[in-house]
C-alpha cells in the first residue's frame, strides 16, 4: 500500500510562515535623542529555550552593570509548529484526480485530491521593555483580519496554491527571574500569537496509460443475441503541429461486420 514519496510540503509551510516575520524592526532613542533601528532576531525554537539561557547566563540579565549586553539579547522572536490536524470542512472528493502530461506521449501522470490539514504555529515575542514589544505587535496584528493569505508553489500538481493563515489567539504574560527581596528580580515580557495555517498534503503521483482506442460492439439481444457489428475508433499520430518536434493527433474509424473474428477486432 505505502511506498516512498516526499513532496517537501510541510517544510515549505514552515519556511513560508517564518519568512512572514523575518523582517521586523524596532526603533530606540538614545539619550541624545537619536533614533536607532534594530532588526528583531527570529529563530525556530520554543520560548523556554531563551528563558533558560537567561537563567543560566546572568550577564544577559538587565541591570546597571551590563545594560547593553542584556538589551542586545532582547527583544527576540521565535516560532514553532506546535500541532497539526485534519480539517474535514475543506475535504474534496477523495477520488478527484489532478493530471499532468508525461514525457512519454503514451502515458500521463496523475495524483488524487489533496488532503486538507491545519498546521498550528505559535509565535513568541520576548522583550525587556514594554515599548519594544508593542512595536513588534503593532507591525503584525494589522495584517491579520483575521487571516493573511500567501501563495506557494507546492509541487508539480500544485503550482500556485493560496494558503490562508489565521490568527487564532493572543496571549501576554510576564516571567520573573530572581528574588524580589534581594533586589535581583528581573522580568521578561512575553507575547504569544497562535496561528492556523490552512494547508494541504499531497499523496504520491502515479502513471496511467492514455486511451488510444475505443471499441463499440452492437448485439442483437432480441433474437439470436449475436454480434451485429463492431466500430473501432483509434488515435493516430504523426509529425506536425505547433513547435519543433510537436505531434499532431488524428483518428481513424474501422467497422467490422458480424463475421469478423476477435483477433481481427482486438488484435
Amino acid at each position: 500500500m505505502f511506498g516512498y514519496f516526499y513532496h517537501n510540503t510541510i517544510r515549505k509551510y514552515v519556511v513560508a510562515f517564518g519568512t512572514i516575520f523575518n523582517n521586523i524592526y524596532i526603533n530606540r532613542q538614545n539619550q541624545d535623542g537619536d533614533n536607532s533601528r534594530f532588526r528583531v532576531p527570529l529563530s525556530y525554537s520554543q520560548k523556554d529555550k531563551y528563558i533558560r539561557r537567561l537563567q543560566e547566563f546572568p550577564v544577559l540579565q538587565s541591570d546597571e552593570n551590563n545594560p547593553d549586553i542584556a538589551f542586545s539579547y532582547m527583544p527576540r522572536m521565535s516560532f514553532e509548529l506546535s500541532n497539526l490536524g485534519y480539517d474535514a470542512s475543506r475535504k474534496r472528493n477523495t477520488m478527484h484526480k489532478v493530471y499532468q502530461p508525461s514525457a512519454n506521449v503514451n502515458s500521463y501522470t496523475y495524483a488524487y485530491a489533496e488532503v486538507p490539514y491545519n498546521f498550528n504555529f505559535s509565535v513568541h515575542i520576548m522583550a525587556r521593555k514594554m515599548e519594544d514589544g508593542l512595536q513588534i505587535i503593532e507591525q503584525i496584528l494589522p495584517y491579520f483580519a483575521p487571516d493573511f493569505t500567501i501563495t506557494l508553489d507546492l509541487g508539480s500538481f500544485a503550482k500556485k496554491v493560496d494558503i490562508p493563515i489565521v490568527l487564532d489567539s493572543y496571549e501576554q504574560s510576564i516571567e520573573y527571574e530572581g528574588e524580589a527581596d534581594d533586589g535581583a528580580e528581573h522580568k521578561i515580557l512575553i507575547w504569544t500569537l497562535n496561528f492556523s495555517l490552512r494547508g494541504y498534503l499531497y499523496g504520491p503521483s502515479k502513471n496511467g496509460a492514455i486511451i488510444t482506442r475505443a471499441i463499440s460492439e452492437f448485439f442483437d439481444y432480441g433474437n439470436t443475441g449475436s454480434r451485429l457489428e463492431t466500430v473501432v475508433v483509434g488515435a493516430t499520430s504523426g509529425t506536425g503541429g505547433i513547435g519543433t518536434g510537436a505531434t499532431a493527433y488524428g483518428y481513424y474509424v474501422e467497422i467490422f461486420g458480424a463475421t469478423a473474428t476477435d483477433d481481427e477486432i482486438f488484435g
